[in-house]
């Protein structure tokens, strides 16, 4: 599955591979390529709303020289710094970023940009890079092996209702299973 995203001068490229997940970013500037591992990404997304800082305390700092000019009686200067301090505030809000955040704990983050015209589809393949990583560590570590050591794979489905991939009850069905509680082969979660 792919996914294209842009802002501005920025344009995202991403690609949802069997066990990677393939990051493209490229600007006026700058490309960045790489991938992260499926089994890197965190199974939580943050969705912010991010303000120009640095454009917010410049327009402080003007509007504060501005009052000093004014009682200074330096009205044309003053005039200057409130029109400047104007132009900041307003490009902070103006350039504000709509971001999709998915961790990974390799040290990456996933910045998804979005608008109000696509951000349904920007959080719905957020949700889905989670729900790739999610299938990778189901894939690997659902499966029950009695002639395999007890522990090591109690640790894996214990794992995996942490993460919220599978339900308690489906915890406890597979934990009986290892522990020979049941007779039932397989519960839905691979052979």
């Amino acid at each position: 599955m792919t996914f294209e995203n842009k802002r501005y001068f920025t344009k995202q490229h991403f690609e949802i591979k069997k066990s990677t997940l393939k990051v493209d970013i490229r600007n006026l500037f700058e490309r960045t390529e790489y991938e992260i591992s499926l089994e890197q990404i965190d199974y939580k997304r943050k969705i912010q709303v991010v303000f120009n800082h640095g454009l917010l305390v410049s327009s402080l700092f003007c509007f504060a020289i501005g009052l000093l000019l004014a009682f200074a009686a330096n009205e044309e200067a003053a005039f200057v710094f409130f029109l400047f301090g104007t132009i900041c505030f307003i490009s902070a809000f103006v350039l504000k970023k709509k971001i999709v955040t998915v961790n990974a704990y390799d040290g990456n983050i996933i910045q998804l940009y979005f608008n109000d015209s696509n951000k349904d589809s920007v959080i719905a393949f957020a949700d889905q890079i989670i729900q790739s990583s999610n299938n990778c560590f189901l894939l690997k570590y659902s499966k029950i092996d009695i002639e395999l050591p007890i522990e090591p794979q109690i640790n894996n489905i214990q794992f995996l209702r942490d993460r919220e991939i599978i339900t308690e009850d489906d915890y406890e069905s597979l934990k009986n299973q290892l522990l020979g509680r049941t007779k039932k082969a397989n519960i839905g979660f691979g052979n």
